[in-house]
């Protein structure tokens, strides 16, 4: 893997700083980090997807509603 010069000064002055363990423990954490945004970005896109679903919305109102008499189970209220 090539880094750009800028890149790869960095990485090291956070391994010298004790952010990382090496240079390579910092770029696996990064990737990892971008690898979990990537994969929540797809996520939140499939719940707008969901949220502009007129049916699968008429049908979680309806199972909210089915599971609202549980509400209060085990109460003493």
């Amino acid at each position: 893997v090539h880094l750009h010069e800028s890149v790869s000064t960095a990485i090291m002055r956070m391994v010298r700083h004790g952010v990382a363990a090496s240079q390579a423990a910092f770029i696996e954490d990064a990737v990892i980090a971008h690898l979990r945004e990537i994969r929540r970005a797809k996520v939140y896109a499939a719940y707008a997807e969901a949220a502009a679903d007129p049916t699968f919305m008429a049908e979680m109102a309806a199972t909210t509603q089915a599971f609202d008499v549980t509400v209060s189970d085990g109460c003493d209220a």
